[in-house]
């Protein structure tokens, strides 16, 4: 075997044919060299579009398969469209079952953060609204009509009993009617001295106006359901007054998405519905940020919990589970202790890797 000289055992190359100085001037290589067969194979798997479909990569350890399949599928990934992001929102049929709301890439933190800031406007607009003298004024109203009908019922059973000799007294117990015996109230030895014919007599003008008094009072109850149903209807139009433009808004600035304009439909019916309710939330009696202590603010249900924010995103996700457990994979669900009680919500869900690479590549 002839004699090879050692110059010929390696190759001699002129650093001045380079074209740059060090390898950071260069772009990295990104395809998967020598692999040609494998390529394809990933190629033609990355493209099947249909679920129960998977690709599987195996390879000697320390090779840098991971690092090239993930450069491999995040280049091809970022040919495809971003997916939408995903949120939760209360739902007012059944708050067991919170409605998924998808909404175009970066929507979702935007749609979160204007539900935030229509949550303190509302607040802070509820409060003031029902502190108004105003509003005060037409409370005090009503409650002066129902006064004044309370008062003509018992004074025409005042007037009826005074007719046929009888009285009505008013104690903490109650109303009750006392004959009269010289211009003033019997004592019990006074009615006992009267006749067995004559306490008969009182007896029967004694039941006559217990009737009428219990007519009576079914009049001050019905006026009482007025009252009440009158007072509902104007803490419904305060509130309506109160967050009616802060909901216009928001429904100018998501016109385009049908799913986001019923949501917030459902929230101005429930915003009114639930009138009463919110003033007493947005006293300046509860705590700082509108909850009454030991209980969850009213107003929380009106928050938006996005799962899937794809607003950094350029096409689709390509997500890396080092550690596929069921938390990790599918979220899970928070509770918080109030006065001694776990509490949850639709805000509490957290989502999972599922989630967060729904559209791409997990």
């Amino acid at each position: 075997m002839p004699e090879v000289e050692y110059t010929r055992l390696r190759r001699v190359f002129d650093p001045q044919e380079l074209h740059f100085e060090t390898t950071a001037d260069i772009e990295p290589i990104a395809e998967i060299v020598g692999q040609d067969r494998a390529v394809r194979a990933l190629e033609f798997g990355l493209k099947i579009d249909e679920e129960g479909y998977n690709v599987f990569v195996s390879g000697p350890a320390g090779t840098g398969k991971n690092t090239a399949i993930r450069t491999f599928i995040e280049r091809y990934a970022g040919t495809l469209p971003t997916p939408d992001d995903w949120c939760y929102v209360y739902n007012f049929a059944d708050s067991y079952r919170p409605r998924a709301i998808a909404l175009p890439p970066g929507q979702g933190r935007r749609f979160q953060e204007d539900m935030e800031r229509f949550v303190t406007s509302a607040r802070r607009q509820i409060a003031e609204a029902f502190e108004s003298d105003e509003y005060a004024r037409r409370r005090a109203a009503l409650r002066s009509r129902l006064d004044e009908e309370r008062r003509r019922s018992i004074a025409r059973v005042e007037e009826a009993a005074a007719r046929v000799g009888f009285s009505l007294r008013t104690t903490q117990v109650g109303l009750f009617f006392v004959p009269m015996v010289g211009g003033r109230p019997a004592d019990e030895q006074e009615i006992a001295a009267l006749s067995p014919e004559e306490r008969e007599r009182l007896r029967r003008i004694h039941s006559q106006l217990e009737e009428h008094l219990a007519e009576a009072m079914k009049e001050i109850r019905r006026a009482e359901a007025r009252m009440s149903e009158a007072l509902r209807r104007l803490d419904a139009e305060v509130t309506r007054f109160a967050v009616g433009g802060l909901l216009e808004d928001l429904r100018e600035r998501y016109a385009g998405l049908p799913e986001v304009l019923a949501y917030l439909d459902d929230v101005e019916r429930d915003v009114i519905e639930s009138a009463t309710f919110l003033r007493a939330a947005a006293s300046e009696a509860q705590g700082a940020d509108g909850a009454t202590p030991g209980q969850p603010d009213l107003l929380r249900r009106y928050s938006v919990n996005v799962i899937v924010d794809n607003g950094q995103l350029r096409g689709a996700p390509v997500v890396f589970e080092a550690n596929p457990s069921y938390t990790h994979l599918f979220g899970l669900i928070e509770r918080e202790a109030h006065m001694g009680t776990l509490y949850t919500d639709f805000t509490l869900i957290k989502g999972g890797t599922i989630h967060q690479a729904a559209g791409g590549f997990l």
